[in-house]
């Protein structure tokens, strides 16, 4: 279970922050996002978010994919092979590294008149 305490912390972090926020003006309706200094708490807080959400995705190199992983050995009653585990962690790393080239190639092409 170690490897739900990353996102767990990143989720509850944005969580608190948000609260906080809230606390501290008053506002439980979240106008108070509005303003400049509440910016930097939203940014944090959404950051922390997708980081959490991120690393909860069934892919193995990530914190959800080995959740995933000791599900399956769970599931079969007996462990996966060094192999079978490494592989479908070079298969996720790819997956990861494929996925990122797309977004960043089509964040390139989107905003090259910008650069």
């Amino acid at each position: 279970m170690i490897y739900a305490a990353g996102p767990v912390f990143n989720l509850g972090l944005a969580a608190m922050l948000l609260s906080a926020a809230s606390w501290s003006t008053g506002d439980f309706s979240l106008s108070w996002a509005m303003h400049a200094d509440a910016a930097a708490i939203i940014l944090i807080a959404g950051t922390s978010t997708l980081i959490g959400l991120f690393n909860l995705l069934p892919i193995p190199p990530l914190d959800g994919g080995r959740l995933a992983l000791l599900i399956l050995e769970a599931y079969r009653g007996d462990p996966l092979g060094d192999s079978s585990t490494a592989r479908l962690q070079r298969i996720g790393s790819g997956l990861i590294a494929a996925a990122s080239a797309v977004l960043i190639g089509s964040f390139a092409l989107h905003y090259w008149h910008l650069i």
